[in-house]
């Protein structure tokens, strides 16, 4: 048997962590993902963002070199065009799908071979998936295709952005599973549809100014609409140290430009100086016993513990901290959020006070 080597390795190395890293994540995902499949093509998404270049996952998502690739293209947003209003079940609608699909590669001169090869392309499989099973799983496949499948349309409609705003574009990681099955259970009942942020990017800022002008810019550009707007720098006191002293404007926006459906996306406007509080400047629990704490149990709060293995702990730390710590019942662990926001704010406070001086 051929040895693999390269991206297919390197492909075949992450699944395998991921079998043994996230067996229990997969039975949750089932919850929603109803099916070994669709669990199975999500981890592979979320597997390739460490992976290959950005192209090439592109490709091997879209079919690639795959027999059957040759075919695919346009079908994935064909798809989406089906009316599926009156059909009941997920069978009755995923046949429906494949039927369409079978008389569209047809009319491209298709074989039986080419049209069975081209239904099992991991993207193909996946949008008649995610159609077949309705509105609460929309928007997370949407994002998956977004930043996975739709890459060059994505960039560009954050580039799009940017240009017109004066700023530095970030396009920040899909929202992982682990965080969205939490924001579905705690703010929005059970309804994952209904989570915002999926899909996010961050605008970066030298001054107040240029974000207040880019407010408006957004709220006046014709590639997408707003849906809700936040602003953290016009709030009280009281308010600002709520939000740890961080201050920055969030827009969820939502456009068709990318897959042709409606999917929201939230735009983040940062001050560069609070930003790089946030990723780059590092304090330390004053109680070494909440640090060694917080070293015991990195995996559950999401933190890379040999980059904190000093208690040297940047803004965004402590925020995983506090929001994975919060509801906990126990006093010790209580006692840490509270020193993480106390060190938070000090952070943040510090560098706005600093920028607020040179303003």
């Amino acid at each position: 048997m051929k040895s693999k080597s390269g991206p297919d390795q390197q492909n075949e190395t992450l699944a395998q962590s991921a079998d043994l890293k996230e067996s229990e994540g997969l039975a949750e995902e089932r919850t929603i993902f109803s099916g070994q499949q669709d669990a199975e093509m999500y981890r592979r998404v979320q597997n390739l963002s460490a992976g290959a270049p950005l192209q090439a996952k592109v490709k091997q998502l879209a079919g690639g070199d795959h027999p059957g690739g040759a075919f695919q293209s346009g079908l994935n947003a064909a798809l989406g065009t089906v009316d599926l209003e009156g059909l009941k079940g997920y069978e009755e609608k995923k046949a429906k799908l494949i039927d369409f699909a079978r008389d569209h590669l047809k009319g491209k001169g298709a074989t039986e071979d080419d049209i069975a090869a081209t239904l099992s392309l991991p993207l193909i499989d996946h949008r008649i998936s995610i159609l077949s099973r309705g509105s609460k799983t929309k928007l997370l496949a949407e994002g998956i295709e977004v930043q996975h499948i739709q890459s060059e349309k994505f960039n560009a409609f954050l580039d799009n952005i940017g240009s017109a705003t004066g700023s530095e574009v970030h396009a920040a990681p899909l929202k992982n599973y682990a965080r969205m099955k939490t924001k579905e259970d705690d703010k929005y009942g059970g309804d994952i549809g209904r989570i915002k942020d999926v899909i996010r990017a961050s605008f970066i800022f030298e001054d107040v100014k240029q974000i207040i002008a880019a407010q408006e810019t957004i709220k006046g550009m014709g590639s997408h609409t707003v849906v809700e707007e936040k602003d953290r720098f016009d709030v009280s006191e009281a308010e600002a140290s709520e939000n740890l002293n961080y201050r920055d404007v969030i827009f969820i926006v939502q456009t068709d430009q990318i897959t042709g459906t409606p999917v929201k996306i939230e735009l983040q406007l940062h001050l560069r100086s609070l930003h790089e509080a946030k990723t780059k400047v590092k304090a330390s629990f004053p109680n070494v016993e909440h640090h060694n704490h917080v070293m015991k149990i990195t995996g559950r709060l999401g933190l890379n513990k040999g980059k904190i293995q000093d208690n040297q702990y940047t803004g965004h730390d402590f925020y995983k901290v506090i929001r994975e710590l919060t509801k906990s019942e126990v006093q010790f662990e209580q006692e840490i959020v509270e020193a993480a926001k106390t060190e938070s704010r000090k952070i943040y406070g510090g560098a706005w006070d600093e920028h607020s001086k040179e303003e």
